[in-house]
């Protein structure tokens, strides 16, 4: 296994940081609870409604 800083490589902090940012988004500002997408391009999203008072 190779590991690399993602500091020293900066296309590969665009990989990683970009879509951890979308997620990270989608996550706090949707009622979404997990989000699963495949190689293929096929989502699956499973949404959190919460408690109802």
């Amino acid at each position: 296994m190779i590991v690399e800083k993602l500091e020293d490589a900066p296309a590969l902090q665009e990989a990683v940081l970009t879509p951890y940012h979308v997620l990270t988004i989608v996550i706090e500002q949707t009622p979404v609870a997990k989000i699963i997408t495949s190689g293929s391009g096929q989502n699956w999203d499973k949404q959190w409604v919460g408690a109802t008072a």
